[in-house]
């Protein structure tokens, strides 16, 4: 905490202190996205809850692959990172490294790593 100088660990998921890295703060400080066990995590500083991102848009299937290098956008909506999941879309069965979205209100996954044909991948 900025005023207080109180440290806090963010590093939460299911009231469990994990190693997390790659900690990215959004623009206001209300959120932290960080990396643990190849998963990404969004930590709602205000709530103290954490949400897996790294899951498909039905919130059922966690990716297969590595996730990482999660940054917030500025209105705090969407979170963006790197995947080698196999299981997010259609076209990465060689597991290429793509750049997924989740909209964190609607719990959207999209990948926006396409190239010209419209698949994943090089």
């Amino acid at each position: 905490d900025v005023t207080t100088g109180e440290l806090q660990v963010v590093s939460v998921v299911d009231d469990i202190k994990v190693n997390g890295s790659e900690g990215h703060m959004s623009n206001d400080g209300r959120y932290v996205t960080f990396t643990s066990s190849n998963q990404v995590y969004l930590r709602d500083l205000v709530s103290n809850t954490t949400t897996l991102v790294s899951v498909d848009s039905d919130g059922t299937t966690i990716g297969n692959g590595a996730n990482n290098n999660a940054y917030i956008s500025a209105d705090n909506q969407f979170v963006v990172f790197e995947s080698l999941a196999e299981n997010f879309s259609a076209g990465n069965a060689s597991a290429y490294q793509e750049i997924f979205m989740k909209n964190i209100q609607t719990g959207e996954l999209t990948r926006i790593s396409e190239n010209a044909a419209g698949g994943g991948g090089a």
